[in-house]
């Protein structure tokens, strides 16, 4: 395992990164915009750069954890010529664009890349059960895998797509895990408001998670074997449903704005033709609507 890292940004996910890397006897370079924020860490046994080439210079292994890659780009500027002969492993939240062009910008200046999104907080940061995707160059991943998995023990490389990470963060941390959020959320308000305390839904919680789980575990069955018939309840009879919900909320005094969004989507699926399927066929656009036997 590599002994020498190179740490650039030092807030509040760079700094878990370096402690931990420091506790594990790992040597750490760091090296930040406001010189100052690298104080604590340095009182903690980092080495602090006093520039972003003495950064570079200081290991062949460079962990980029600055706001996002626009930043890097403006901090790299003049520096390329120290990226030759360097592995870049990127932990800043962008999209799978970005990090094209970023593995584009250090594959042409003689350096390996590696795209990674965490999906974690700063406090989850070296536990067995956090996770970080990795994607891109298996070489620079198999060559650090030790120090990779450092940060979280259910950590994985999902392929050579570089873009992946980004595109997998944004589906199951945005548009599954935050999204739930704020459909719960608005749940919660809507109890509130039509007068049922927050201890009766407290109360189902762990009886709609499993019964979600179960859902989102057919829907996937569903989408892998490209057959969405089902003999339970259907797209169009969901729509009534959720119709009858909405109209529960909006007369409490709810807006129900996700809750209309996804009726929106379904009443879609319906309009094409997909009513007689199930639920898993909301998103399923490239089904004719006589291709399936129902």
């Amino acid at each position: 395992m590599v002994q020498n890292v190179t740490l650039l940004g030092t807030g509040l996910m760079g700094s878990a990164f370096a402690n931990l890397y420091m506790k594990n006897g790992v040597n750490v370079t760091v090296w930040n915009r406001t010189p100052r924020r690298c104080a604590p860490l340095v009182k903690k046994g980092a080495r602090e750069a006093s520039s972003i080439g003495a950064a570079l210079e200081a290991s062949s292994v460079v962990l980029v954890v600055l706001l996002d890659y626009n930043v890097f780009r403006t901090v790299m500027s003049g520096q390329e010529h120290l990226i030759a002969g360097r592995d870049f492993v990127n932990f800043m939240t962008g999209s799978a664009k970005d990090a094209t062009q970023l593995q584009a910008y250090i594959r042409a200046n003689g350096g390996h890349y590696l795209d990674a999104a965490i999906e974690a907080y700063p406090d989850d940061i070296g536990h067995e059960s956090t996770l970080i995707h990795y994607s891109g160059s298996q070489e620079v991943w198999l060559r650090h895998e030790i120090l990779l998995r450092m940060p979280g023990g259910a950590s994985r490389w999902i392929g050579e797509l570089v873009g992946a990470a980004n595109v997998l963060d944004a589906a199951m941390a945005g548009a599954f895990y935050n999204t739930s959020i704020g459909a719960f959320l608005e749940a919660v308000d809507f109890a509130k408001k039509a007068g049922v305390g927050i201890e009766q839904l407290e109360g189902c919680l762990n009886y709609f998670l499993d019964l979600l789980k179960t859902e989102l575990t057919a829907v996937i069955k569903h989408h892998k074997s490209d057959d969405y018939r089902t003999d339970q309840a259907t797209l169009s009879i969901y729509v009534a449903a959720v119709k009858s919900w909405r109209q529960t909320m909006l007369d409490s005094g709810q807006r129900a704005s996700l809750f209309t969004a996804n009726l929106h989507c379904m009443e879609m699926a319906v309009a094409e033709g997909r009513g007689d399927l199930g639920i898993a066929a909301t998103y399923a656009n490239h089904i004719q609507p006589d291709s399936q036997e129902h």
